[in-house]
C-alpha cells in the first residue's frame, strides 16, 4: 500500500482548522481525508514552530541589516580615503617623473591604478 503524501498547503489548512477549534479533530480529519493521529501531529508541529516564526526571523533580519550597515561603512571609509588622497594639493604642470613620485607604493587602501 502506498503512503499518502500531503502538500504543505493542506497541512497548514488542517493545522489552522484544528487550532481554531470550530470542529473536533475527527471531523477535521475526515473533512481533509487524513487520519486523526496525523492531524494531531500537524497541530503539535505547528504549535511547536510558532515561537520560532516570530523570534528567529526578526533576529536574522537584524543581523543581516547590521552586516549590510558594516559593509556600507567600510565602503564609505575606503571612498573617503580615496577622496582625501585625490584632494591633495597637486599642480597640473608636473612632469611624468614628478607624478610617479607622488604614487605611494605602500598605501594599502588605494591601488596604484587608482592613484595614477
Amino acid at each position: 500500500m502506498k503512503r499518502k503524501k500531503y502538500s504543505d498547503q493542506l497541512k497548514t489548512k488542517v493545522a489552522l482548522a484544528v487550532l481554531k477549534a470550530q470542529s473536533t479533530n475527527s471531523e477535521i480529519a475526515s473533512e481533509f481525508g487524513a487520519h486523526t493521529c496525523q492531524v494531531n501531529r500537524w497541530k503539535k508541529q505547528a504549535v511547536d514552530e510558532i515561537p520560532g516564526v516570530f523570534g528567529k526571523s526578526q533576529a536574522k533580519t537584524t543581523q543581516t541589516m547590521e552586516h549590510n550597515r558594516d559593509l556600507l561603512f567600510q565602503q564609505i571609509g575606503k571612498l573617503q580615503v580615496e577622496l582625501d588622497w585625490l584632494k591633495k594639493d597637486r599642480t597640473s604642470f608636473m612632469s611624468v617623473t614628478e607624478k610617479s613620485g607622488c604614487i605611494e607604493q605602500k598605501h594599502c587602501d588605494i591601488s596604484i591604478t587608482s592613484q595614477c
